[in-house]
């Protein structure tokens, strides 16, 4: 599973960060310019994650 992260106003995946990334970094889009705390999107993706595995467990009972 590869989850993707997008900028939520452009759609770009493409992002600057610190190298010593941590929850209180700042992000940065490089198409855009838009900028978020690393801890923000991280919970994100995470969130996504957690749907995309209840959607995969979901789906295993529907056939039965």
């Amino acid at each position: 599973m590869n989850i993707e992260l997008q900028c939520s106003k452009c759609g770009c995946k493409d992002f600057q960060h610190p190298d010593d990334l941590n929850d209180e970094s700042t992000i940065t889009c490089n198409d855009c310019g838009a900028s978020a705390p690393y801890g923000e999107v991280r919970e994100q993706a995470i969130t996504k994650a957690k749907e995309f595995i209840d959607g995969k467990l979901g789906n295993l009972f529907k056939g039965s």
